[in-house]
């Protein structure tokens, strides 16, 4: 979400209530950190997905010289998106983004306070 978005949607608000996080996960509210923190996002480039699909290619074959058919790129690069998303890696290095093979862009995050609570489940313990 855009910041004029954010400040559109909060205007709209009448008065001045308490605005929470809700955490969908435990299903119960947080209080809203009063930072805004930068944070670079990363996915691969689309040449650099495209050149990973084929040298896994050349893996299976065994035949290094193996070029993926063009009907075959034309449908890696519709699903593009779809299979590569934004996200937060911390093993991508600057020398990965100088050299192309991932882009980065900068976004903000509004943390959420610690509550202190913990939610138990099947899939175990949660902490937030």
């Amino acid at each position: 979400m855009k910041k004029s978005k954010l400040i559109a949607l909060l205007n709209a608000v009448e008065g001045d209530p308490e605005i929470k996080l809700w955490n969908g996960l435990v299903r119960d509210w947080v209080d809203i950190d009063a930072k805004v923190i930068p944070m670079d996002l990363v996915r691969m480039t689309k040449s650099y997905f495209l050149e990973s699909c084929r040298m896994e290619e050349c893996i299976d074959r065994r035949d290094w010289d193996y070029q993926i058919p063009s009907d075959e790129v034309a449908e890696i690069k519709k699903n593009y998106t779809k299979t590569n998303r934004w996200e937060d890696n911390p093993y991508v290095t600057q020398e990965d983004i100088d050299s192309k093979r991932y882009a980065v862009k900068t976004v903000h995050v509004i943390q959420a306070k610690h509550k202190g609570e913990c939610h138990i489940d099947r899939m175990g313990e949660i902490e937030y």
